[in-house]
């Protein structure tokens, strides 16, 4: 076991215990478990997953300061049509990034790891807008990678992201219930 993984697999389990309570030091851990992963990903050639996480980094870091002191989530939910152009953008890029690589010849490119670490960016972008909707994009997200993971034979890794999946879950039950109190309130 590798201590990078295991230090990044704590930080990243109190980021999501405290984003869950809606508290903004969730962030901190959030940018020290993808700093300590970014190395771990660059060493093992992931470029999809160490790039996810230097803009997780950058996304934690805005987090932190457009979290104020307000402990609630948005009332307001982005429309279904709205997620269908998330995901067709993301398809997109994902589409375009191969072709390019195939061109270029480069032969090590994973477009699966390349999809869900831009969904996963986005997951994150309505996670800083405390958009409930966030948490069904963690879910799949981290389902996937726990796959993904498992195969490239990143065990530890891939049962962070198993943890990740069904915390992902506690964590949008946590967040809809906190949006009714809001909502009736």
């Amino acid at each position: 076991m590798n201590p990078i993984e295991i230090l990044s697999f704590i930080c990243t389990f109190l980021y999501l215990f405290f984003i869950s309570k809606f508290n903004k030091v969730a962030w901190i851990f959030g940018i020290i478990a993808s700093g300590l992963m970014i190395f771990f990903f660059v060493k093992q050639h992931f470029w999809g997953s160490a790039v996810l996480n230097l803009v997780y980094v950058i996304q934690g870091i805005i987090g932190y300061f457009e979290w104020g002191s307000k402990k609630e989530p948005q009332v307001f939910v982005l429309k279904l049509k709205h997620h269908f152009f998330f995901i067709a953008m993301n398809l997109m890029i994902c589409a375009s990034l191969y072709y390019l690589f195939l061109y270029l010849n480069y032969k090590s490119f994973n477009v699966i790891d390349v999809f869900f670490a831009i969904l996963s960016i986005v997951a994150t972008y309505l996670e800083i807008k405390k958009q409930t909707s966030a948490w069904y994009y963690w879910i799949i997200a981290n389902l996937s990678y726990t796959f993904i993971y498992f195969k490239a034979e990143f065990y530890v890794y891939s049962v962070l992201m198993l943890v990740l999946a069904i915390f992902s879950f506690w964590a949008l039950l946590q967040w809809q219930k906190a949006k009714k109190q809001v909502v009736n309130d």
